[in-house]
């Protein structure tokens, strides 16, 4: 269980910013609870001096090898989304994208289901058709066969979310 007094240390979000671009996973672990605690609670500021640097981190977070890490930088990023609204999300987009669609290749099905929900959430948050316009260059011409096996789990679940009418109706 996480000392709360670690917990309660960070009083801003610039506070957290060097140990995400910590390199050392113990580090970063530790950060997680912290800044997961921190960010869920809406009455804590989400102002940093290097905002950019902060999601960059998060993303290397992301491509690491270890899976509760990259597990964890998707968490956080899924906390950003709801955090931020579109507009001063949107500038980070792409690369969350980019790298979340990478990540349903994982060979841990945790990192692969946090990947697909943080993509639906972003789909909720813009379009599924903004996101998949995205997606799609990334993941159905992929080398790896994950990635285009989630990929058309991911679409699955896009149309039976987001479509209206029933698929029976179609033939």
């Amino acid at each position: 269980m996480a000392d709360m007094s670690a917990i309660t240390k960070y009083k801003n979000l610039g506070q957290f910013y060097p140990h995400v671009l910590s390199k050392e996973p113990n580090v970063r672990l530790e950060c997680f609870i912290s800044l997961e605690h921190y960010l869920t609670d809406v009455n804590n500021s989400i102002e940093c001096e290097d905002f950019e640097g902060f999601i960059k981190g998060l993303l290397k977070w992301i491509e690491g090898s270890n899976y509760r890490i990259s597990s964890n930088g998707i968490r956080i990023l899924e906390l950003f989304t709801e955090r931020l609204n579109s507009y001063e999300f949107e500038h980070y987009l792409d690369n969350v994208v980019s790298v979340t669609t990478d990540r349903l290749g994982d060979g841990k099905d945790q990192v692969r289901d946090a990947a697909s929900h943080l993509l639906l959430k972003l789909m909720r948050k813009y379009t599924p058709q903004r996101i998949w316009d995205l997606i799609q260059p990334l993941a159905f011409e992929n080398k790896q066969f994950r990635i285009k096996e989630e990929t058309q789990r991911l679409l699955i679940r896009t149309l039976n979310e987001y479509v209206d009418i029933p698929m029976m109706n179609i033939v």
